[in-house]
């Protein structure tokens, strides 16, 4: 299953960079969904975790989300987003979820939010650092500080219903030696 997300990865990264949009890559859906295919295939389960972690309770909504908002999408990108989706199920399913799992995802999701403003356009508004979803602009008025607090609290709300799912149908929950917790 890694080596299908590796192919589709490489296959959006390469139709990213010929349609002149490769910062796109930073995206965190493409972020996690690299981690998880390093994760997969090196056999590191706590990285291939938070990848699938992350990709199942934020990535897939939002970017559901973003392609019912903005009605448009690539292939390559769609190919991505199921194929992840598909590797992120069957992670979670075999490996379940560390009690450290969701703490360490939401820190790196800060970590490249704060990424993603140092290194990418304000044109481009990657992982949403520099301003709201073009589609919410009109509702943050003249207090655009405030989508920064909505959209880490929508993720935050992503992640949170995402874990209480996963641990209530697919994950079981576990300590940190890797033994189910009691």
């Amino acid at each position: 299953m890694g080596a299908v997300l590796l192919v589709a990865w490489v296959v959006n990264a390469a139709d990213k960079t010929q349609r002149g949009v490769a910062l796109e890559l930073l995206w965190s859906c493409h972020v996690f969904a690299l981690a998880l295919w390093i994760g997969v295939l090196a056999r590191w389960s706590a990285l291939a975790e938070v990848g699938a972690f992350y990709f199942l309770s934020a990535a897939l909504p939002g970017y559901f989300l973003d392609v019912i908002a903005s009605r448009t999408t690539a292939p390559a990108s769609l190919v991505v987003h199921l194929v992840a989706a598909g590797v992120g199920f069957a992670q979670v399913r075999r490996g379940g979820l560390h009690r450290r799992t969701f703490g360490v995802t939401l820190a790196l999701c800060a970590l490249l939010i704060a990424l993603s403003r140092a290194l990418t356009p304000p044109s481009l508004n990657i992982n949403l650092a520099f301003g709201p979803h073009p589609d919410l602009v009109r509702y943050y008025g003249a207090h655009p500080w405030l989508s920064f607090v909505t959209s880490y609290g929508l993720l935050v709300g992503l992640l949170a219903g995402g874990w209480r799912l996963l641990r209530r149908t697919i994950a079981r929950e576990l300590t940190a030696g890797g033994s189910p917790a009691d």
